[in-house]
């Protein structure tokens, strides 16, 4: 084991000397799959700079090719490498390329953000079912602030409000919430849901985007609502400004009506 606990630490257990030698070995081998991405990706940004593209990806091909051969952490880090093929594809407007090389990172690790990643290249190619898909697929893995508010774009373009609203404040819960384990989520979120209090300046996007989609839906009171949340936060914060102006000039016709 890696590890040991304080009792052994104190009564002086003996280590495993085969499992301290295989660690040694798992530590040199994360070192050298580190050092073939490393050295891949220097040279390829260094072709990049000279606007040889087709290089630089010949030489992440061949350094993920290696990577998956060695196996152990090889693969985890022919993830990152296909991640970089992908920016240049997406540079490139290389769409179908782009996508194929995410799928990849999403085949051979699999972690949240390789899913948070694809789903992105699916958004920005209007494709948001599989987008919705991936983000949901992240969430699953790991729930973090981002998956939630960027599905909650996604259902914003997709005139999903309710499910927008729901997402941005899931947002606003996972910043306060972090990364704690999901069987102690339950009770923290009762507890956040009663403090009714502001959290970070991360959340103001995700107010933001909750009084936007309160808008659309016509209830302009709640959208002043998060709109003035993302300005207690934030007082300068200019297009919540612009829009809460927008919206309180809006209901004056109303209320003279």
């Amino acid at each position: 084991m890696w590890w040991k606990s304080k009792n052994q630490e104190d009564d002086g257990a003996e280590i495993d000397e085969d499992e301290d030698e295989d660690a040694d070995d798992s530590g040199e081998e994360g070192l050298r799959t580190y050092g073939i991405a490393g050295e891949a990706r220097r040279k390829s940004e260094e072709a990049c700079g000279n606007n040889d593209y087709n290089s630089a990806i010949e030489i992440l091909d061949k350094a993920i090719k290696t990577l998956c051969e060695l196996g152990g952490s090889g693969p985890w880090e022919a993830a990152d490498l296909y991640i970089e093929c992908a920016v240049i594809y997406r540079n490139r407007k290389e769409g179908d390329l782009e996508l194929a090389a995410l799928t990849k990172a999403v085949e051979v690790r699999g972690f949240d953000w390789d899913y948070q990643k694809r789903a992105y290249a699916y958004d920005e190619h209007g494709d948001y079912d599989n987008a919705i898909a991936d983000y949901t697929k992240a969430i699953e893995l790991e729930e973090s602030p981002n998956s939630y508010y960027w599905r909650g774009e996604v259902f914003f373009k997709k005139n999903d409000y309710d499910s927008a609203i729901a997402d941005f404040l899931n947002s606003v819960e996972c910043c306060f919430l972090g990364y704690i384990p999901r069987g102690f989520r339950a009770k923290l979120r009762k507890f956040f849901r009663k403090k009714k209090g502001d959290v970070c300046d991360g959340c103001l996007e995700s107010y933001y985007m909750c009084g936007a989609a309160y808008r659309k839906k016509g209830d302009l009171k709640s959208a002043i609502k998060y709109l003035n949340k993302a300005l207690k936060l934030k007082p300068d914060f200019e297009k919540a400004k612009e829009l809460r102006e927008a919206i309180l000039a809006e209901k004056k016709p109303a209320a003279k009506r």
